[in-house]
């Protein structure tokens, strides 16, 4: 049952994420009109479905690697995996001034301000991030230090909950830390029932698979909107909002088990490609944006044709030339701890 997480049905929830993402950015620079927070709930809803597809995936995978000294093995995996990429990213951006911080404000950045980005600690430091996206990564990396404790916790208690529970208590926590009265710190518990989301798709997945396939675009389009039409304002950081992103993550969650997996259709061959690219996609089509909006005269349709050809061009070239190869680094790096584990212990 766990490979069969790592599914065609995966890969369009990640497709949804990231072109939520992308069409908001767009809404800016080709009129929002008066749906502007439409737009922006849209790009906001894409992040949190981010969130629950990386929680689960990643519990996948630390299922699949339990033995040596596996918390290690997965923190030098995530090191390789986010790091490189996000790095090169940070470096387009300012050495072609394609960051979408406000001059002003980039100008006052200095070096302390690229280390945070770099580091991906902006969201403690309170520092603006670089290219607009990142603001996501530190709470994604930050979720990374926990995760293989949650999974160690998990798979050592019998409790079938255990994962709704954790949800419901930091819901509760995400309620009364976006009180008016909360000190602002408190406000990153919004955060933490997203996350858990995928936990409890992943204590869930030897649920009953009676959901036809056909009807996983639908209900993730579906849950989508309902989100955007359940929420009031664009602020995921009121007490409300994080109930309906915290409840959207729990229907989510409990959803993707009971679902067959899609086969045999376009739609599973072009969100397989897109997912595989997804996060060169995130990081570089905001800069990409900059430059084809702010730089390049022309027709709209142009820039917006030109912008769609250079991301996924960049993006591809991206995933081979940086993300591909440092992945496999990470990989042979773990390899050879583990040799030199098994081998000290057969000494």
């Amino acid at each position: 049952m766990i490979a069969t997480m790592q599914s065609s049905n995966l890969d369009f929830l990640r497709s949804c994420a990231v072109l939520c993402v992308c069409f908001f950015h767009l809404s800016i620079y080709v009129g929002q009109g008066d749906y502007h927070f439409l737009w922006r709930n849209l790009g906001a809803g894409g992040v949190i479905v981010f969130f629950v597809h990386t929680c689960l995936v990643l519990f996948c995978s630390l299922e699949r690697s339990q033995q040596g000294r596996w918390i290690r093995s997965f923190y030098v995996r995530r090191l390789f995996r986010i790091y490189p990429l996000c790095w090169a990213s940070i470096v387009f951006a300012l050495a072609f001034k394609l960051s979408d911080l406000e001059p002003n404000v980039l100008a006052g950045f200095g070096w302390k301000g690229i280390l945070t980005n770099i580091l991906l600690v902006q969201n403690f430091i309170r520092r603006g991030s670089i290219i607009g996206p990142l603001w996501s990564l530190p709470w994604e990396v930050q979720m990374y230090l926990l995760l293989p404790f949650l999974f160690w916790w998990m798979k050592r208690t019998s409790n079938r909950y255990l994962a709704i529970m954790l949800w419901g208590s930091f819901t509760v926590a995400a309620v009364l830390g976006t009180m008016p009265s909360a000190p602002r710190a408190l406000h990153g518990f919004v955060f933490a029932p997203m996350f858990l989301g995928g936990m409890v798709a992943f204590q869930k997945r030897d649920g009953a698979r009676f959901l036809s396939a056909n009807l996983w675009p639908a209900f993730v389009i579906g849950l989508i909107a309902l989100r955007i039409a359940l929420l009031r304002g664009e602020s995921i950081e009121t007490q409300w909002n994080a109930f309906v992103n915290a409840s959207m993550c729990l229907v989510l969650g409990l959803a993707i088990p009971h679902f067959r997996d899609l086969r045999g259709h376009l739609i599973t061959k072009v969100s397989q490609k897109i997912a595989q690219y997804s996060y060169g996609v995130y990081l570089l089509h905001m800069p990409l944006l900059i430059l084809w909006f702010q730089h390049v005269r022309a027709p709209v349709q142009v820039q917006a044709l030109g912008w769609m050809v250079t991301t996924v061009a960049l993006s591809v070239l991206a995933y081979h030339a940086i993300e591909a190869p440092m992945i496999r680094v990470g990989k042979s790096i773990v390899a050879r701890q583990e040799k030199a584990l098994m081998a000290a212990v057969t000494v």
